[in-house]
């Protein structure tokens, strides 16, 4: 039963804005999808619907400015897709983690057979390398009305390097059109929801081709009539978006470190690092993860031209070939 469309009202908005800096780099790449094995299901035997699992995710993990342990399923506050980063009890703004925001469930529910879908958790690797991997296998749609539509999909989290995926796989007998409540399908990640006001800080929301989305931000808002953009197809089987946390200090390696100078920059920026390794290349990504200047590392020190970027706020990363590190940058 559909309560509350906290999702449709996760993208509505009234003012859209592109100032804020998305803390992550978005890419999208295409790997085999494999459903988890040895992997525990959060549902058990019970058939659901609107989840309220309270899981661990195994280990520290940090975005958008904190650090979490837990993750709490919307319950009547989401469609069950989705997750609240921390312990949810509707008292304090949560940060939001929305892989795939149509409205889902266990094909038997309301029956007496048992479940047919499953959400599922693992908890992968060894520290300091885990990931925390969940999987929603072979889900229903409340809208599906001939009940014989299927979807497969799975978020992993890393430890270390706080990176966020979302993966997904095959699909049976989908149609968008019988089960949209909105314009396409709502998959992005949000800061601080407040459930007292209905009101977020951030939003960064996947829009148009399932194959090559863009990332629209929103600042400042509240719940009104207006609908953000979405993403206007089901991913393909093997798709996978992929968030690169960019926060200063997340994934720095403390053997490997840069400095940048002058900033704030206008004309020239100068770049040096000290370490065991030097970095292969140098990105300079724009406030929604877009890659403005990309250019190879020859020695201990590069000196790059941004009198053609425009002021504004920026991320500087080194990649390495195992890491990459970060650090913000204004050019005025």
């Amino acid at each position: 039963m559909r309560h509350f469309f906290i999702l449709a009202a996760f993208f509505a908005l009234t003012e859209k804005h592109f100032a804020q800096v998305l803390p992550y780099l978005f890419t999208v790449d295409n790997e085999p999808y494999a459903e988890l094995t040895d992997a525990t299901s959060l549902n058990g035997n019970t058939n659901w619907e609107d989840p309220d699992y309270l899981i661990s995710i195994g280990f520290d993990f940090y975005g958008f400015g904190e650090w979490n342990n837990e993750m709490t399923f919307g319950g009547v506050f989401g469609y069950g897709g989705e997750l609240f980063l921390g312990s949810f009890d509707g008292s304090e703004p949560l940060n939001h983690l929305c892989p795939y925001g149509l409205d889902i469930k266990d094909p038997n529910m309301g029956t007496d057979l048992p479940p047919a879908g499953h959400i599922l958790q693992k908890i992968d690797g060894e520290a300091p390398n885990r990931i925390c991997k969940l999987e929603w296998r072979n889900v229903g749609f409340y809208l599906d009305d001939t009940g014989e539509m299927r979807m497969n999909f799975q978020m992993w989290l890393y430890e270390t390097t706080n990176m966020i995926e979302f993966r997904y796989g095959p699909s049976v007998n989908f149609n968008l059109e019988a089960v949209q409540e909105l314009t396409g399908i709502l998959v992005g990640l949000s800061k601080d929801f407040d459930f007292n006001t209905f009101t977020f800080n951030y939003l960064w929301a996947l829009s148009g081709d399932a194959t090559d989305p863009s990332i629209q931000s929103y600042d400042g808002f509240t719940i009104d009539f207006q609908i953000a953009e979405q993403v206007l197809q089901n991913p393909e089987n093997g798709t996978v978006y992929r968030f690169n946390n960019l926060e200063v200090g997340v994934n720095d390696h403390t053997e490997n470190q840069f400095n940048i100078f002058p900033n704030p920059a206008n004309e020239t920026l100068h770049l040096q690092w000290t370490g065991i390794d030097r970095p292969n290349n140098v990105k300079i990504l724009s406030c929604i993860g877009q890659t403005v200047l990309n250019t190879q590392v020859a020695g201990q020190h590069e000196s790059i031209d941004v009198s053609d970027l425009p002021a504004g706020t920026y991320e500087v990363m080194m990649q390495y070939d195992t890491h990459s590190i970060h650090q913000k940058l204004i050019i005025q």
